[in-house]
């Protein structure tokens, strides 16, 4: 079960991480896929770097090391804050 949550969680964040780069390249011809944000190069550029930030709190997940509960909730808040914050950044993209 963990070994198919951290391969959920990359594939999660590869996908954000694709949303940002979409962002980035083509956001202003995608206005209202992106929610008509104002400056979809930075909110894409924000979009990759919370993403990849996200999946490296997911591949610190899946070396074998011993995992207290400190550890625990920083790989939570390391993949559900970028999350969060990622879902208002790229609109219905």
């Amino acid at each position: 079960m963990e070994k198919l949550a951290v391969q959920i969680g990359k594939l999660g964040s590869s996908l954000g991480a694709l949303a940002g780069v979409i962002e980035l390249s083509i956001g202003t011809k995608i206005l209202s896929w992106i929610g008509n944000k104002e400056n979809p190069f930075v909110l894409g550029l924000v979009t990759v770097i919370l993403s990849m930030f996200a999946l490296f709190s997911i591949v610190s997940v899946g070396r074998r090391v011993s995992i207290n509960n400190d550890r625990k909730l920083a790989i939570f808040l390391g993949v559900f804050l970028p999350a969060a914050i990622c879902f208002t950044t790229v609109g219905r993209l």
